[in-house]
């Protein structure tokens, strides 16, 4: 069945046609238009609608995922505010019978075109047969994930409903994209185009922002309005911090490099005008390592030596002759400069509840949290300590501490041995959202972890390549 279902796809014109649009570097294009559209409109399900029919189209009749991952990187971010579940509109649209008779539609048609690729292409027993490099240690970092939480005060649905959400984000997806993608340059180049085009959509998405929500007041940024229908500040923040690492290796690698410097460049900027402080300070140690970097290898090194020259003339200018000015216009920021917002007094309760549930921790839930967040009480959300490390050590206990650092090691050694330069600026954009995950809670809001999950197939798969080349020096998995 499965053979003459192939013979018939590959025969076809129409599906080859449709093979050659997604496999074309401005197919992401297409879901930046689509995705600005629905968020600038208050029709966003019905864009939503065509992307995901399109996602799914692209699932039926391409023989891997590459093509899924525009409309999978971007629909989120079509939620515009009129319709925003939280702040600042508050609306109940999405608890509708008719918007969740919407959203139902489109996960069950999403769900059966990847149900329908699985079988048709073969990826489901590869997932479950096969081991990865990083198999030994999802499998105790997933059992100490599903136990957060065991015989604490407390304990609640929440704990295993939380833990089966993270395992499918950091875990599922990884399997399902490191063998349903396939290996080498190309797909990773792809990788990074769609990311490109992610970066101009949020810049737009922020443009229109500051426009319609008087974000600049009297020339003073006013970060309280800095909010969009899928998120806040900081989830924007997190999102372009990642964005930057791909757009650099665009620019690097490709022949009219100065265009992605550029669109990096206007990546950097929304990020900092998000006036998100942890995506900053992170973000800016990502931009000048991935600056410095192609400065050194790439086949545009040499316009980007003089691009630094110049980045650096234009800095100390501004600051020389405008230094009053953009004081003024970041003072929101400025005032609270190096405060920590409560963050030391989530830390420090959250290592409190480690010490009091030392072996499986407290668990992903408001019970064992009330004292740190009261007015969490009844969220279906648990509060989150704002970094990883000690989240881990806190809801999972030790168990769940340790495996995630011996999971996090090993995924640092897949980024550095015999590291290519392909696998240096994914490992930056692994490095963006761990980074502000030590100051922020990306790993547990799931979107922006989806970038990361997905560039860490493309690590373990630009290794594996590596190892071929170096057959008398493999390491043992």
């Amino acid at each position: 069945m499965r053979e003459k279902i192939h013979a018939f796809f590959d025969s076809n014109s129409g599906v080859r046609l449709i093979r050659r649009i997604a496999d074309n570097d401005l197919y992401p294009a297409l879901f930046c238009l689509l995705t600005f559209m629905g968020y600038c409109s208050q029709i966003e399900l019905l864009f939503a609608a065509v992307i995901m029919a399109l996602a799914a189209i692209s699932l039926v009749f391409c023989k891997d995922l590459k093509p899924a991952l525009s409309p999978l990187f971007m629909f989120y971010f079509v939620v515009g505010l009129s319709h925003a579940p939280k702040q600042p509109t508050y609306s109940h649209y999405y608890s509708s019978a008719t918007a969740l008779f919407g959203i139902g539609i489109l996960a069950v048609v999403l769900v059966s075109a990847l149900a329908f690729h699985l079988w048709l292409y073969g990826e489901i027993p590869a997932m479950f047969r096969r081991k990865t490099r990083l198999t030994y240690f999802i499998i105790p970092l997933s059992i100490a994930l599903l136990c957060n939480g065991l015989f604490a005060e407390g304990y609640a649905l929440i704990n295993p409903a939380f833990a089966l959400a993270t395992i499918f984000v950091w875990f599922f997806l990884y399997l399902l994209f490191y063998f349903g993608l396939p290996r080498g340059k190309d797909t990773i180049r792809y990788f990074c185009s769609i990311c490109e085009w992610t970066a101009i959509l949020l810049i737009l998405e922020l443009i229109y922002v500051y426009i319609t929500r008087d974000v600049l007041v009297g020339g003073v940024i006013i970060e309280s309005r800095i909010t969009f229908g899928w998120g806040i500040n900081n989830n924007y923040g997190a999102v372009t911090a990642m964005l930057i690492p791909p757009l650099f290796y665009l620019a690097g690698t490709r022949k009219h490099g100065w265009i992605h410097f550029l669109l990096a460049c206007a990546t950097y900027a929304v990020m900092v005008l998000s006036l998100c402080r942890a995506a900053m300070l992170v973000g800016t140690i990502i931009f000048g390592v991935c600056l410095i970097a192609v400065c050194c290898f790439g086949s545009n090194k040499g316009l980007f030596r003089i691009f630094l020259c110049m980045a650096l003339a234009f800095i100390v200018g501004c600051l020389a002759f405008f230094r009053h000015k953009i004081f003024d216009v970041f003072s929101s920021l400025l005032e609270l400069g190096f405060s920590d917002e409560g963050r030391f007094a989530l830390w420090r309760g959250g290592i409190e509840i480690f010490f009091r549930y030392p072996i499986f921790g407290g668990g992903f839930n408001t019970v064992s949290y009330h004292d740190l967040f009261h007015s969490w009480a009844g969220s279906a959300m648990p509060g989150l300590l704002h970094n990883t490390v000690i989240e881990m050590f806190c809801a999972t206990g030790a168990l769940g501490g340790i495996a995630y650092l011996a999971y996090r090691a090993r995924t640092i050694q897949l980024v550095l041995y015999r590291m290519t330069k392909e696998r240096f600026f994914l490992g930056m954009v692994m490095a963006a959202i761990l980074g502000v995950g030590l100051l922020d809670n990306p790993m547990f809001i799931f979107y922006p972890t989806f970038y990361s999950t997905v560039a860490l197939a493309l690590v373990e798969g630009d290794y594996e390549e590596t190892l071929k080349l170096y057959p008398k020096k493999r390491i043992k998995s």
